[in-house]
């Protein structure tokens, strides 16, 4: 008896991670190139200097988790709702989700190409430094431009996701991400005839692809269309007010959600540069690397969101459960190498970025060894971390996921990092210490809320997902 039941546990745990894998690896697979336009980015422009360096990453740091709160959270709900139509064969719903996500692409995108356009003042009125900031204004100027097309970009492929359909979108995006590296080498350093443009070079390759990237994407829609309700795409937009408050009404705490684990990362970009360029640049490096790594547990996240939605559905609330740990796992084993890489050579990865043979890196190589140390720590448990915010999303809550965000990552995250670095003047790294903390705490009280919710739910399935 005993051997059965430790088979028919293997059995289920087998078959839980096949299924989020299946669905978690196309899709990290599409963020990880999707990545690599801001990472070749890094690497182009880091041989510039450590100035240009840390203008660049601040810009595209900012203009990523604003265009990801202010648009894509609120975005996001078209999957769902266009999922359901899908599944009762409404095509005509379908294209009506689609067209409305795109109109509201439209307007959300406005106040973020103009805080990109105008983001040099901002950043000295946060007490950057002046050259940091001009450098910043003058690559967002020419980027700025890049949010609406890219927008709308990520409502055509999370259409196609919706649908399984991401083959061709994996392969659109590296051969954007290719040309990208081509455009900003080429006028980032003046090749091939062109005039040397520095980072404005940059910024102008960015909206150029972005561009490129959505042209590209509808007129393969229209040559070869992936579901015949493409065609109700095109049809005449009208507006449905009830359609546009179920965006804003089940998106809304999704994006007041995701703005808390943003204000973390956007203060702390804002206070390390006040400890001067050198940290700024050793600050993006370790951020560059971070970001890239965890594009597959990323994928995992929205795999598990997916997951425990189908078990919520099935109030199998023990599957929930499940579901979550492995995919935390799963999280953690992934991550586990890329933590070991960051201890024992750290000036490997920083060489993706800046010449470590140059004695003028030394104090930006120092600066971030210390910081990869303490993000080896931190990208483990914030793979759980981002495991268990999936997991609650799925059994639609995400109240108490807010709250939680706003104690762990402001509150201790951000007032005890800020201890650390300036009242016992540790600098960046009590930045990261906090950091680490905050979302310790964070995984911490996220792991006992679904430990709770999936108990109370065993025994009341109708229980409320925000009690």
């Amino acid at each position: 008896m005993g051997q059965w039941r430790a088979d028919e546990a293997w059995a289920r745990n087998s078959n839980e991670l096949f299924n989020l894998h299946r669905i978690s690896l196309p899709l990290a697979a599409v963020f990880i190139v999707e990545t690599l336009m801001a990472f070749t980015d890094r690497v182009i422009v880091g041989r510039l200097g450590t100035d240009e360096l840390a203008a660049l990453g601040l810009t595209t740091r900012v203009a990523g988790d604003v265009t990801y709160v202010v648009c894509l959270c609120i975005l996001s709900i078209g999957n769902v709702l266009a999922a359901r139509a899908l599944a009762a064969n409404d095509e005509a719903t379908v294209g009506a989700i689609v067209r409305h996500s795109l109109f509201l692409a439209l307007l959300l995108s406005v106040p973020v190409t103009g805080l990109i356009y105008n983001i040099e003042p901002m950043l000295n009125i946060f007490g950057q430094p002046p050259n940091v900031s001009k450098l910043a204004g003058v690559y967002g100027r020419a980027a700025a431009w890049s949010v609406l097309p890219l927008v709308w970009f990520c409502v055509l492929r999370d259409f196609r996701a919706v649908l399984s359909n991401l083959r061709s979108v994996v392969f659109l995006i590296l051969a954007a991400a290719l040309a990208n590296a081509f455009l900003a080498s080429t006028l980032v350093y003046g090749l091939y005839g062109f005039p040397k443009l520095g980072i404005l070079g940059a910024g102008i390759g960015t909206s150029m692809v972005a561009w490129g990237l959505l042209a590209t994407e509808v007129l393969s829609q229209i040559r070869k269309p992936m579901t015949s309700s493409i065609r109700f795409l095109f049809a005449p937009y009208k507006r449905n007010s009830a359609l546009i408050g179920s965006y804003f009404n089940l998106g809304l705490p999704v994006a007041a959600n995701s703005a808390a684990q943003t204000s973390l990362w956007l203060t702390l970009n804002l206070l390390v540069g006040s400890f001067g360029a050198t940290a700024q640049a050793a600050n993006q490096i370790v951020l560059g690397i971070v970001t890239l790594v965890f594009m597959v547990p990323e994928g995992v996240r929205e795999a598990v969101t997916i997951r425990a939605a189908h078990h919520d559905g099935h109030s199998d609330f023990t599957a929930v459960f499940r579901a979550a740990l492995l995919a935390g796992l799963s999280n953690a084993c992934f991550l586990l190498p890329f933590s070991v890489l960051m201890l024992l050579a750290p000036n490997l990865l920083a060489s993706v970025f800046v010449d470590t043979s140059l004695h003028a890196n030394a104090d930006v190589l120092s600066i971030s060894k210390v910081l990869f140390s303490i993000a080896a720590v931190y990208q483990i448990v914030d793979g759980v971390q981002i495991a268990l915010i999936g997991t609650l999303k799925g059994l639609g809550d995400t109240r108490a996921p807010f709250v939680i965000g706003i104690f762990g990552y402001l509150l201790v995250g951000i007032g005890f990092g800020s201890a650390l670095a300036f009242g016992l003047s540790l600098g960046p790294s009590g930045l990261w210490i906090g950091l680490a903390l905050g979302i310790l705490t964070t995984s911490s009280l996220l792991f006992n809320r679904l430990r709770t919710l999936t108990k109370r739910r065993l025994h009341d399935p109708l229980a409320s997902a925000g009690g």
